[in-house]
């Protein structure tokens, strides 16, 4: 009487083996992919709700706000700006819409904007402290890779020199410039303002920017 073959061969550990390692790489790329598209919803997601509270600020100002803390003007059209100063040449264009959103009588209500949406990248304090600001840290809206967004009013979209100065999640000083039609070289939004994210690389005006109004 025969008896019956025990345990596996070789090659039948072999091939568990590999599919097994098949089965985890396919998991560790699903995982990554799920990541990424997350990463890449919260910042469009921000994207928006900042975008809606700079309306409610044109609404009140009859203007959205400046690219420079220094040029920030209240609802009465009394500058601002002087109290707050520019602590630093990096992230001012994204400090100053935080600023702004601050102001008394804005009425921002900051939906889908949590304290998870705040950072100080460049770590600077406000000179003073106006409307409904609770700290002198000059805060930057940041995107769900840790880097402040992108902020340009379209009056300095010719000559962003002054504010083209911006600090990534690496700690790396990056210059950014406002977008341009690849078509027709106009700039983007050209009569309102570009906000947009440097992405997962940190670095500004390359492919993978996150930039509003267009998705």
């Amino acid at each position: 009487m025969k008896r019956t073959q025990q345990g596996f061969s070789l090659i039948e550990i072999l091939v568990v083996i590999t599919i097994l390692g098949a089965l985890a790489a396919g998991t560790a790329v699903f995982l990554q992919i799920t990541k990424r598209k997350k990463a890449q919803f919260i910042t469009q997601q921000r994207l928006t709700s900042i975008s809606v509270e700079l309306e409610k600020v044109k609404g009140a100002t009859g203007r959205y706000p400046p690219t420079s803390t220094s040029s920030l003007k209240d609802a009465a059209g009394v500058k601002i700006g002087q109290k707050v100063g520019e602590p630093n040449e990096t992230n001012i264009g994204i400090e100053t819409v935080y600023i702004a959103l601050n102001m008394t009588g804005m009425n921002t209500d900051w939906a889908g904007l949590g304290e998870d949406s705040l950072g100080n990248v460049d770590e600077d304090e406000v000179g003073e402290m106006i409307g409904e600001l609770k700290t002198n840290f000059l805060f930057e809206f940041i995107d769900a890779y840790g880097n402040p967004f992108v902020y340009f009013k379209n009056n300095d979209y010719k000559e962003p020199g002054k504010v083209e100065g911006y600090v990534n999640y690496k700690l790396e000083t990056v210059k950014a410039a406002p977008i341009t039609e690849e078509k027709t070289q106009n700039f983007f939004r050209r009569n309102s303002y570009q906000l947009f994210s440097m992405g997962p690389d940190g670095q500004p005006n390359t492919e993978d920017d996150i930039v509003f109004g267009r998705f």
